[in-house]
């Protein structure tokens, strides 16, 4: 390494140290580079135990904070009659803190993810898959977010788009609602610019920030800043929000199905919530995002349904079939003669201060 290498290095050290004191978690540091596009850079991770139990075996007695780590639809197969339970399964027995630090040549991200099992919560309440990325399997380089106008950001930063989906997964979109007001309120508390803010789907967010003329305290002063930020968001929804009688009203009060609240007696169990058309600007992104949408089809071979945030069908027509029934070709069209039934006004009034013009 070189003497610039050789400092990002002591850099990342002492951020990595100083989140162990702050938090009383461990952090690790690790030499990253061989990520396709993105430059080699330092990170200071959270070492977590694993809480994934393995497939297909028998789960042992249920602590605190299961929707933490269960968050897969699959897992809940395995007990049929399984629902959440509020408030334990959203409270979490761990620290509660960041979970990462990159730390590139000419900047630096704190991140969170408050996470995958937002996605869940659709599928288990409303039986639908909002489909938020341009793929499930892409994203672009950390350093180069900027660059790229995604479909990723679609219901998470777009406050019309959310307002449309709201029709359809209305206690999840509160989900996000409450979460980006939290989000805000951290960056005003620890006056933090929202311009160094990226969000996610999937509820995780990042915070940047230039180091060019920083010195290694200043650097590490900012981060410990934007983690403490982080952090404190963290925990109030982690310990006030997810697990509140509140939640857990607006969600079972809107549950589709009751009385099979997994729905392994129902056969609509792939219904897709999509931005379509997404518009984007970009012809190479466009081509991939409408990838996105035609892969829904083809990856399975029964009946799937697609709508798009209006709850008008996508569907996909004069495509052939091969040999191992698959559907391939054809073309993508909006059907406006059939359309995913939205929830009644008087059934989603929680979202009366979120979206007031709803109501009107």
């Amino acid at each position: 390494m070189n003497s610039e290498a050789d400092r990002k290095k002591i850099i990342a050290e002492k951020i990595c140290n100083a989140l162990g004191d702050e938090s009383e978690c461990e952090f690790i540091t690790k030499y990253v580079n061989k990520i396709s596009l993105s430059p080699p850079h330092w990170v200071c991770r959270r070492a977590w135990r694993n809480t994934k139990h393995p497939r297909g075996v028998e789960y042992p007695s249920r602590g605190l904070g299961e929707m933490y780590v269960l968050d897969n639809l699959d897992n809940i197969f395995f007990e049929v009659q399984r629902r959440i339970r509020w408030p334990e399964d959203w409270i979490d027995p761990n620290p509660i803190y960041i979970d990462d630090v990159f730390v590139f040549d000419n900047f630096v991200v704190v991140r969170i993810y408050d996470c995958s099992w937002w996605k869940f919560m659709c599928v288990a309440y409303y039986a639908i898959h909002p489909v938020l990325g341009v793929n499930d399997r892409f994203e672009p380089p950390i350093d180069r977010m900027g660059d790229f106008e995604s479909p990723s950001e679609t219901i998470i930063s777009r406050r019309d788009y959310r307002e449309k989906a709201a029709r359809f997964i209305p206690a999840a979109i509160k989900d996000i609602e409450v979460y980006l007001k939290s989000l805000r309120q951290a960056l005003e508390k620890y006056n933090i610019e929202k311009s160094g803010l990226r969000e996610f789907p999937f509820l995780r967010a990042e915070l940047s920030f230039s180091i060019q003329g920083m010195g290694d305290d200043e650097i590490v002063e900012n981060a410990l800043k934007r983690a403490s930020a982080l952090a404190e968001h963290r925990w109030r929804m982690r310990r006030e929000w997810f697990p509140s009688d509140e939640r857990r009203q607006h969600y079972e009060s809107t549950m589709l199905h009751e009385d099979d609240p997994f729905r392994k007696k129902h056969e609509n169990r792939y219904r897709y919530l999509v931005r379509y058309p997404y518009g984007i600007r970009d012809s190479g992104m466009e081509s991939w995002a409408e990838h996105l949408v035609r892969e829904r089809f083809e990856r399975q071979m029964g009946p799937v349904f697609v709508y798009n945030l209006e709850g008008y069908s996508i569907e996909l027509i004069g495509y052939e079939v091969d040999k191992y029934g698959r559907k391939r070709g054809g073309e993508l069209i909006i059907n406006k003669n059939k359309k995913l039934e939205p929830f009644p006004l008087e059934r989603i009034g929680f979202l009366r201060d979120d979206f007031p013009e709803l109501f009107r």
